[in-house]
């Protein structure tokens, strides 16, 4: 599935958020990147 995470939203609610879909990896590009610091799964950087 996708679950779209709005880079405006509070780091707590981005970490719930992807807690409660156990994603298999993040997208993310550069400028978001750092606020997945905390994801236990493999974060792709779309910038590289």
């Amino acid at each position: 599935g996708y679950v779209p995470l709005d880079p405006a939203y509070p780091v707590e609610r981005i970490a719930y958020m992807l807690k409660d879909s156990t994603p298999a990896a993040v997208l993310a590009q550069s400028a978001t990147e750092a606020l997945l610091a905390d994801v236990s799964v493999p974060v792709i950087n779309l910038d590289l």
